[in-house]
């Protein structure tokens, strides 16, 4: 028909919300009906005129529509991006002070200057924002940094530059070979210094080898002044890393006789590290007088060496006296390493001399800033002071001390020392963190080094024979004779582990000739007290009645007549003797009220007359002390 539309052709679309497809609907439009007035469409959609509300409603909604606050602009995380902020600027920090060392390692004076005035252009607008507090300890590195490598103009500035250089932050940066070898001869001394300060003396073999060549070499080279305060740093990291080892007294062709000369300095140092006493007394009226015009640090090393001679032969009093003075050149002599020493040297000798009143002396002229900046350097010094504090203290102390990793690892170089720890390991009744303490001691030893020396493996012994491990501890000890000829201390120790290993007759007379053998080069009451119940228990009672008759012919240390009387009534009980036996000990215990011991062995033989009948040594040593004849800590010295 005319009239009829065609109908559009349907085509298929994409819903772009739904992502479905649809038809599109067709259009229908009706021209059958004029079309509708503008006003009339108007007037019916109106909502006043429709009455759908009041003409008073548009002005509320208006008013609300006003009242509406909207939301600032501000981002709602403001504290969000500051700390972003905060962490960038430290990111920032932290790359320069990693990249400076890298990229800054000249000595070029002017680029320094510009770079530190930036760092404190950037930390003083930092402050005024309000972030300079934690900002403040990165920029004091930085400037450290660069501070460390400018070139001072003359000796004394770098001195008083290096002054301000902690000994971690210094060996750090020291890992840079770059680093090294922009550093002065102020600062390779200081390094060297800080590296045997904190226990490093192969990091300090190293560096004097990089700089100086062989460092055995240049330790014996020259005749300089100068160079003395770096040859003596060389000489003990070599002597710290064979302290295990018996080294021979170095020769000095420079001093054959003694003056004041940098040669018989050193061998003045080198002698005073020999366990054998010498005649020191020359070299130090003749080096005193000396050095009197010569660097400090040649003073506090004169004033060490002498301290070490004096406590060879057991004067605590001098050693106090010459450390003493010496401690009065710090802090205005910079120098880590004999600063710490010479406040450890005193602190042991309070210790050797139980003086309680001398310790907390000491104490209070500690140097605070050094035990500050190297807390794990002074774990020795808390250890010695619990020790000679109250009973309840050390314990824990040991405990504390065993517990730090850094202990093995720092405290392996000082021989009095060790002992002391194994000592009271042993007292304590810690033995197994002890013998932890030696083997990890012994492991960190240079594996083309032989242990030549003896008093490491008798230490280890000791440990053993406090386990009741005398079989363990008589392997330690075999393997000494090939070395150790004269030992009364490796004969006496070797005698007690066989009598804790066996205790057949054969052995109780091998341990009998170990203990004969001792006595022979040191006629100790130890060793005669071991050998008569070593022929008591073999029940060979005549060669027992010889040895306390020789015995009886020695004249006795202090606290030895206890230990005599109580073999006098073994030897009497073994015999038959019994009534002598208790009357020998009754009047002991009258004269020894504290002697643990016999109060022991009489309190078994009232509840067993037949106690001692057999198996004397196996009886007896569970009633010794720590430190009895045939104990751990016997003739420990």
């Amino acid at each position: 028909m005319a009239d009829e539309q065609p109908k559009s052709e349907s085509k298929k679309v994409i819903n772009p919300v739904e992502g479905s497809s649809a038809v599109k609907p067709e259009l229908t439009l009706d021209f059958s009906r004029p079309p509708m007035p503008a006003n009339k469409i108007i007037s019916d959609h109106d909502p006043l005129e429709a009455g759908e509300f009041s003409s008073e409603e548009p002005l509320q909604a208006l008013q609300q529509v006003s009242n509406i606050k909207y939301r600032s602009i501000e981002h709602p995380n403001h504290m969000l991006r500051i700390v972003l902020g905060f962490g960038l600027l430290i990111l920032v920090f932290g790359g320069l002070f990693l990249g400076l060392p890298y990229y800054l390692m000249r000595t070029d004076r002017a680029i320094n200057k510009a770079t530190k005035d930036s760092i404190r252009f950037v930390q003083k607008n930092l402050e005024k924002r309000g972030l300079g507090a934690q900002t403040k300890p990165y920029a004091e590195s930085l400037l450290a940094h660069l501070k460390l490598t400018d070139a001072p103009g003359t000796d004394a500035a770098a001195a008083k530059a290096w002054r301000d250089m902690d000994c971690r932050f210094l060996i750090q940066e020291a890992l840079s070979r770059r680093f090294r070898g922009a550093l002065d001869p102020t600062g390779q001394y200081l390094l060297t210094n800080c590296q045997l300060a904190q226990d490093m003396p192969q990091a300090a073999l190293r560096q004097l080898t990089e700089n100086y060549g062989d460092a055995a070499q240049f330790q014996r080279n020259g005749d300089s002044w100068e160079m003395l305060p770096m040859q003596l740093l060389a000489g003990e990291a070599q002597r710290r890393m064979q302290v295990f080892r018996l080294v021979a007294p170095k020769t000095y062709p420079g001093c054959r006789r003694w003056a004041a000369s940098p040669s018989c300095m050193q061998r003045f140092v080198d002698q005073a590290r020999q366990p054998l006493r010498s005649r020191f007394d020359d070299g130090y009226a003749v080096l005193k007088p000396g050095l009197k015009n010569q660097n400090p640090v040649l003073k506090a090393w004169l004033a060490l060496a002498t301290s070490w001679n004096f406590a060879k032969t057991g004067n605590g009093v001098q050693v106090e006296g010459v450390l003493k003075e010496a401690a009065g050149l710090f802090p205005r002599l910079y120098d880590p390493f004999l600063e710490r020493e010479i406040f450890r040297q005193r602190m042991l000798n309070a210790y050797k001399l139980r003086d309680k009143k001398l310790a907390m002396s000491i104490w209070k002229a500690r140097p605070a800033v050094l035990m500050e900046s190297d807390e794990a350097g002074f774990y020795d010094i808390n250890l010695l002071r619990a020790l000679m504090g109250k009973g309840d203290k050390a314990g824990p102390a040991l405990d504390e001390f065993f517990a730090h990793p850094e202990s093995h690892q720092r405290y392996r170089f000082d021989p009095y020392f060790i002992r002391i720890v194994v000592e009271q390991a042993i007292r304590y009744q810690k033995p197994l963190d002890g013998l932890t303490y030696i083997d990890r001691i012994h492991e960190q030893q240079e594996d083309d080094k032989i242990l030549d020396s003896e008093w490491l493996p008798l230490l280890r012994a000791r440990l053993l024979l406090a386990q009741q491990n005398g079989l363990e501890a008589l392997q330690t000890l075999q393997p000494l004779e090939r070395f150790v000829v004269r030992s009364p201390e490796l004969a006496h120790l070797k005698g007690t582990a066989m009598l804790h290993a066996y205790s057949t007759k054969p052995y109780r007379l091998l341990a009998a000739a170990e203990f004969q053998k001792a006595a022979n080069l040191e006629p100790r009451g130890e060793h005669f007290f071991a050998l008569i119940l070593s022929f008591l228990d073999s029940k060979d009672f005549q060669k027992a009645e010889a040895a306390f008759k020789f015995w009886q012919r020695v004249k006795p240390r202090p606290g030895e007549d206890a230990w005599r009387s109580l073999a006098h009534g073994l030897l009497n009980y073994s015999q038959g003797r019994e009534a002598v036996a208790a009357q020998i000990w009754n009047e002991l215990s009258q004269r020894n009220p504290g002697f643990v011991a016999v109060k022991s062995l009489k309190t078994n033989l009232a509840e067993d007359p037949n106690y001692l009948k057999d198996q004397i040594v196996k009886k007896i040593i569970p009633m010794l002390p720590a430190d009895g004849p045939m104990s751990p800590l016997a003739v420990f010295q």
